[in-house]
């Protein structure tokens, strides 16, 4: 026996239209698919053992091998309908010879790579089509609440337009992956797997706040992904420049050990040494000399180097921003304009950091040639020789000149970077450290 259910029920369908519902629906059309596909070159080195087998690659770098076809599947976002610039991952499309875009109505278009950072895992993407493509509304990040209910959408395992819903369970998480340590991530336990990476994650007012990355392979109930108000400024970079350009005030600062926070009367870890004021810069025309103390960029404590350019790389260019400095004994607080690193500055951190001079290759082969290696430089010990090609700098492939002094500037306030040199066919891949 079974009992026919009143018609009339249908007519209440909009009683079931749940904020995440309309969630979903306004934002589902700027949803897109990736697909990347690139050859890959395959050395065989005659081990059976997968560990030997990678260790010994590298000794066949440079040297012919078996080519295959490989693809990669993903997410992305639509965040400039008119111009059709699409936001993802960079894993995502890294090394894509031809990248495809699939839209939620199935139309396919080709795409090209405006830029990508893989320190940020952020890409950005151009697509042509007729007419204005949908495109998603860009929310704030930066207040955000543990607890509040987020939505993922992307097209995990080749599965379109998958939705999973969760809440935020933490905020500025750092996070590292087998290829590198991602800062300031948004924690989730919506569900977020190969191929979500790219796509966006939702508010409950359908607004995206942060653009979701598979990173933790072995995760259960837990997700991760880079918040908007970052991901927003570097796409706006690579939209502009290509790459990501760092900002820039004109300090050189130093960290507060034991010895010099007592010398100054401070405790250990509180603020950063100001050790000098590049002339002309920002920091220079606003009144900041050598032997102030910052203690804050826009009202949030600083301690460490890397807090100092994770704030900074926050803003836009041509930002006013506030410093609170300390300056024998008396607080102050300074006003001043951000603006991006000077790329003529680079020639001179070649030599600062690397202690080295380079070139690019006049055959167009990936990386930048050493022409001189000074004598006792960070290079120099590890036994680098003019000719030598340095084939990365971090996470940043090095493919020439500019790529090479955009590597320069975002490192420049490291302590040590990795750093990948080939001579002949083989290539070498070690840490090097970069203190005075």
């Amino acid at each position: 026996m079974f009992f026919l259910l009143p018609l009339q029920g249908f007519a209440e369908l909009p009683d079931r239209e749940t904020p995440v519902v309309r969630a979903v629906r306004s934002v589902a059309p700027a949803v897109v698919n990736i697909s990347s596909a690139y050859t890959e070159t395959r050395h065989r080195t005659g081990f059976s053992d997968p560990f030997f087998d990678e260790f010994f690659r590298d000794f066949f770098e440079g040297t012919p091998g078996r080519q295959q076809q490989r693809s990669s599947l993903g997410s992305g976002v639509i965040i400039d309908g008119k111009r059709g610039y699409v936001l993802t991952n960079a894993h995502v499309v890294a090394r894509g010879e031809t990248i495809t875009v699939t839209l939620e109505n199935g139309q396919e278009l080709p795409a090209t790579l405006v830029g990508a950072d893989a320190e940020s895992d952020l890409a950005v993407l151009r697509i042509e089509a007729q007419g204005v493509l949908p495109q998603a509304v860009m929310g704030v990040s930066r207040d955000l609440m543990i607890g509040e209910s987020v939505i993922a959408i992307g097209n995990p395992f080749g599965f379109s337009h998958t939705v999973t819903t969760g809440v935020v369970s933490a905020t500025n998480r750092n996070v590292r992956s087998e290829r590198q340590l991602f800062r300031r991530f948004i924690q989730t336990d919506a569900s977020i797997n190969p191929g979500n990476s790219g796509g966006p994650l939702l508010n409950i007012r359908g607004e995206v706040i942060g653009i979701n990355t598979a990173i933790h392979a072995r995760a259960q109930g837990i997700g991760f992904a880079i918040p908007i108000d970052q991901a927003r400024k570097i796409a706006d970079d690579l939209i502009r420049h290509g790459m990501v350009v760092p900002l820039w005030l004109g300090l050189d600062l130093q960290e507060m050990d034991r010895s010099l926070a007592s010398y100054l009367g401070k405790e250990a870890g509180e603020g950063l040494l100001i050790r000098s004021v590049e002339a002309s810069s920002p920091a220079d025309k606003a009144g900041l000399r050598a032997g102030d103390l910052l203690l804050s960029l826009e009202g949030q404590p600083l301690s460490r180097l890397s807090e100092y350019q994770e704030q900074l790389d926050m803003y836009f260019p041509d930002t006013l921003i506030r410093l609170g400095i300390l300056r024998k004994g008396t607080p102050h607080t300074f006003s001043l304009k951000i603006i991006p690193y000077p790329l003529e500055k680079a020639d001179l951190l070649a030599i600062q950091m690397l202690g080295v001079e380079v070139r690019e290759d006049t055959q167009g082969r990936v990386g930048v040639i050493l022409t001189r290696v000074r004598q006792g430089s960070a290079l120099d010990r590890i036994g680098a020789k003019p000719q030598d090609r340095i084939l990365s700098l971090g996470e940043r492939q090095i493919t020439g000149l500019a790529d090479f002094k955009a590597a320069l500037i975002r490192y420049r306030m490291a302590k040590e970077i990795p750093i990948r040199i080939q001579r002949g066919n083989r290539t070498y891949s070690l840490t090097l450290p970069l203190g005075d």
